[in-house]
């Protein structure tokens, strides 16, 4: 059962990792930046801590956090985690653009970092996965 609460845990902490690095690479790639320095880190704190609490309430909801105690049957198929984190870029835009009219994040970083997010969420659960299978 312990063993169940640590990949639980390892999964949040490494959505929380994905689900900045993606933003932050997302906003880097459509705005030419070269380095994380030269993000404006004081509007951009505000809008991704409500976004990454955003994300994690809608995984939670899209079931990939449950507790898996049968090694056989993977919970986290990249289908689930495709719809969690289109279900998320869904209600991340539209949330986004309504409450901040400056509109700081634009259409090209969502949809950017929502690519980067899906891959690196598919292979983080991968990963994460085959830890679990192994001991």
């Amino acid at each position: 059962m312990y063993k169940n609460w640590t990949f639980v845990v390892i999964k949040v902490i490494s959505d929380i990792a994905v689900v900045n690095l993606s933003f932050l690479s997302g906003y880097m790639i459509r705005f030419g930046l070269s380095s994380p320095a030269s993000v404006p880190m004081v509007i951009y704190s505000k809008v991704i801590i409500f976004i990454t609490l955003t994300w994690l309430v809608i995984f939670n909801l899209a079931g990939m956090y449950k507790m898996q105690s049968d090694k056989t049957v993977r919970i986290d198929n990249p289908f689930l985690v495709s719809t969690a984190v289109f279900s998320s870029v869904f209600f991340t835009y539209a949330m986004v653009f309504s409450m901040y009219r400056e509109a700081f994040y634009s259409k090209e970083v969502i949809l950017y970092s929502s690519v980067i997010a899906l891959l690196l969420i598919n292979v983080s659960r991968a990963t994460i996965w085959r830890i679990f299978k192994k001991m």
